[in-house]
């Protein structure tokens, strides 16, 4: 091989051994590029990732303190509810704590006041047995009543041709119940009740 081919070989290998080089360096410039890229987007999609985990935790946080402050509202409602109906209670067992001749007296007035010509009454038992007083009384001969026992809890019941009046202890103290329970609330508890 003369000199001069000789030559054009060795800068051939020489251009192709610098080309190589430089693609190489080029091919390594783009992996480091590209991991570099890589790693970049992975900061960034776990910065992402951890803004959205702390939204959501927070986003958690506030509904269960939500839910909270609901169950605690909850509980001091059915609180205050079972107190309101204690007051209902209280005043029902109060009407049971009549002397007999209160009771008479609370019934006649009932009679009195409720009942029409030829209506049947009945008397409960509880907490006496006063049918035989009641049907003695004025009010009853007057309005020509007839008079008979009867099996609920305290009061009377007029029965007449079109209507039947429950004025026993129970009807009486949830008609007031139903008239003031938001006073007594408010009276218990106050304006926030």
């Amino acid at each position: 091989m003369s000199t001069e081919n000789k030559d054009l070989a060795e800068v051939i290998v020489e251009t192709a051994k610098a080309d190589a080089e430089r693609i190489v360096r080029a091919a390594e410039e783009y992996g480091e590029k590209t991991v570099a890229d890589a790693k970049e987007k992975a900061v960034a999609y776990e910065a992402e990732a951890d803004e959205k985990i702390a939204a959501e935790v927070e986003d958690v946080k506030r509904r269960r303190r939500a839910n909270a402050r609901m169950d605690a509202k909850k509980q001091t409602l059915a609180a205050k509810t079972g107190l309101v109906g204690e007051v209902y209670d209280k005043a029902l067992s109060m009407l049971f704590e009549m002397t007999e001749e209160e009771y008479t007296a609370y019934c006649e007035k009932l009679i009195e006041k409720y009942a029409e010509k030829g209506d049947t009454v009945y008397v409960s038992e509880k907490p006496f047995d006063i049918t035989g007083k009641v049907a003695a009384s004025k009010a009853v001969k007057d309005l020509s009543l007839s008079v008979k026992s009867g099996d609920f809890d305290g009061g009377i019941v007029i029965s007449g041709k079109t209507y039947d009046r429950d004025l026993s202890f129970s009807s009486a103290v949830n008609a007031v119940r139903e008239e003031t329970e938001t006073a007594t609330a408010e009276r218990l508890f106050g304006d926030n009740g």
